[in-house]
């Protein structure tokens, strides 16, 4: 009696290749997170020079983000380029440890005070924060479930159509 395990085989290898796979899956679905936390902080960062709204970077280099009205009357935001093209690359995305970390930033020397509420010079009067990057983390934060369970589902079948 003979069996063919070839498609047994066949599958293997595929989950190999799977394997091999999924850490860039994961690189890009962080960066698209970090993309739409960088939209969001941009729209909310008050704009005086814009020279604190157009300093929001996601790793090492800066993102340019536009932004249009869709048919529904919404505003939609988008990266002028590829976020790839950008700099927001695979590389944005670090290993720490059994972690993969992003990095959202501002180099702009007075960013953090914006953010999180500082004294007038005189001391004498309490500016709020905007928390535009802390609001637009939360956001995203809470979305990721569900765009993790739709983008990983679509990834794993599109894999396991390849041969």
């Amino acid at each position: 009696m003979s069996v063919d395990i070839s498609e047994l085989i066949n599958f293997r290898d595929r989950f190999k290749r799977m394997e091999s796979e999924f850490e860039t899956f994961l690189k890009k679905f962080l960066i698209k997170q970090a993309l739409d936390v960088l939209a969001k902080t941009k729209k909310e960062t008050p704009t005086d020079t814009g020279l604190l709204k157009n300093s929001w970077t996601i790793g090492d280099q800066s993102v340019a983000i536009g932004s249009r009205t869709n048919r529904s009357g919404e505003t939609e935001y988008f990266q002028m380029e590829s976020a790839f093209a950008q700099g927001a690359s695979l590389d944005s995305v670090v290993r720490d440890g059994d972690m993969l970390v992003i990095t959202i930033s501002n180099a702009v020397e007075y960013a953090k005070y914006v953010e999180y509420g500082h004294m007038t010079r005189g001391r004498n009067k309490w500016v709020d924060g905007k928390f535009m990057c802390s609001l637009a983390l939360i956001d995203v934060k809470r979305k990721i479930p569900a765009r993790f369970e739709r983008e990983f589902s679509a990834w794993f079948v599109e894999k396991m159509r390849e041969n």
